[in-house]
């Protein structure tokens, strides 16, 4: 018989899974059965914001897993996905694609012929090609791809590998990571310190820069690195589970699931840590709304500076709402969560690299060979620096709170030493 606590976790899990689904099957059957210009279309965006505050509320009581602020902020992700590709981009069955430019996507040209002709598709049909949608973050293998999805290969981005050899590549990487990860949790168990180590008043840097150790500089310099490793692991195992459940019942190709992460050798700058090697999954859910806010809304110019520091501020403030809805599956209150302020600022970042870029664009991009390894030496000890004192605002509030959550729901280290010790 279950402990009360196995129950409820249960319970918890079965419901937050079954929220998730009902997401993707409403997104799913307002692709492949509704008109871009139907009612239903945001009618059904209410139902998507009850579904999410089920699966928060049901979540919240995974105290100790990061299946918590998995959850939710994958159930976050399908509401902008369903704002994206349903009422932004208005994505059809009939079209085959989006049928609207408000977000700056070429839409499909329609044939009157082909559109009748799809109409008299069967629901199973029209049912998987929603589905397909549905679950897309970045749309590979469509004449729509978000930008910088990493190639399969570095040496030919043509090059897609066989069933055969993708589902071994994957199927090693899950094991390795859910190793990695199985490790790190076992020296996680407890974190009584940590409010100690990284108190609030820590946050601020530069105002306190006399009474700044080199012991704290390099906790912050460790706390810049640390919160993307975890991610890191945590993303890319789920991402390979996926394909691979998804290869293996023959529901997608092989070629839908190329590189969740770019090369970490790009790491050179604040815009292509974001823009190249970050997973690009937000790119066109929290790109699209932004850049119809910036120039349909807004009415600001296309290629002027104005409208591009715009729409690049309003991605991360979208992406900064999406974790701090996250945060609170950390048990962080919203008014105490620092996610806005540190997405937001990477904005200013960008532009402080872009003038730099500019100013000495010249000198810097007609250099090759030795001089430009120094560069990107360079860069990446500034993306550094920027990290270490950016991130405190963001990262400390959920590290105060941390007393010990497990990475995974289990441990295969744990029970070796277990049988070990016997």
């Amino acid at each position: 018989m279950l402990s009360p606590n196995t129950a409820t976790l249960t319970t918890s899990f079965l419901v937050a899974t079954t929220s998730l689904g009902a997401s993707l099957v409403l997104t799913a059957l307002a692709i492949s059965f509704t008109s871009p210009a139907s009612l239903f279309r945001p009618a059904l965006l209410p139902l998507h914001l009850y579904l999410t505050y089920i699966t928060w509320s049901y979540t919240r009581k995974f105290q100790d897993l990061t299946l918590g602020p998995f959850f939710i902020g994958t159930q976050g992700g399908f509401i902008l996905q369903y704002i994206e590709c349903v009422l932004i981009n208005n994505w059809a069955y009939e079209a085959q694609g989006p049928t609207s430019t408000r977000a700056g996507l070429a839409p499909v040209k329609r044939s009157g012929e082909k559109d009748r002709s799809r109409t008299q598709a069967g629901f199973v049909e029209r049912f998987n090609f929603g589905f397909w949608i549905a679950s897309q973050t970045r749309y590979p293998a469509t004449k729509w791809p978000v930008k910088n999805i990493p190639p399969f290969s570095t040496t030919d981005s043509g090059f897609v590998p066989n069933k055969r050899a993708f589902l071994i590549q994957r199927l090693m990487k899950a094991v390795v990571y859910t190793l990695i990860l199985d490790f790190m949790s076992l020296g996680n168990d407890t974190g009584n310190d940590n409010a100690e180590l990284f108190p609030s008043s820590h946050i601020a840097f530069f105002t306190r820069l006399p009474d700044v150790s080199m012991q704290e500089i390099g906790l912050r310099i460790l706390m810049a690195i640390m919160p993307w490793v975890v991610p890191y692991f945590m993303l890319d195992l789920f991402y390979c589970v996926a394909g691979i459940s998804a290869i293996m019942i023959g529901v997608t190709s092989v070629e839908q699931w190329p590189p969740f992460f770019g090369q970490l050798t790009r790491c050179t700058s604040i815009r292509k840590f974001w823009g190249e090697v970050w997973h690009q999954t937000m790119r066109r859910r929290a790109g699209s709304p932004a850049n119809f806010i910036t120039y349909k809304v807004l009415g600001l110019r296309k290629g002027g500076i104005v409208g591009r520091y715009t729409c690049i501020l309003l991605t991360f403030s979208i992406t900064g709402a999406l974790h701090i809805w996250i945060d609170m599956g950390f048990g962080i209150p919203w008014l105490e969560s620092g996610s806005m302020r540190f997405f937001c600022i990477q904005t200013i970042g960008i532009m402080i690299e872009d003038a730099v870029h500019a100013m000495f664009k010249s000198v810097v991009g007609s250099k090759e060979g030795k001089r430009n390894g120094v560069v990107n030496v360079l860069g990446f000890l500034w993306l550094l620096a920027w990290m270490s004192w950016s991130m405190p605002v963001w990262i400390f509030p959920s590290i105060q709170r941390n007393t010990g959550m497990k990475l995974l729901p289990f441990s295969l280290l744990g029970i070796f030493i277990k049988l070990w010790r016997v």
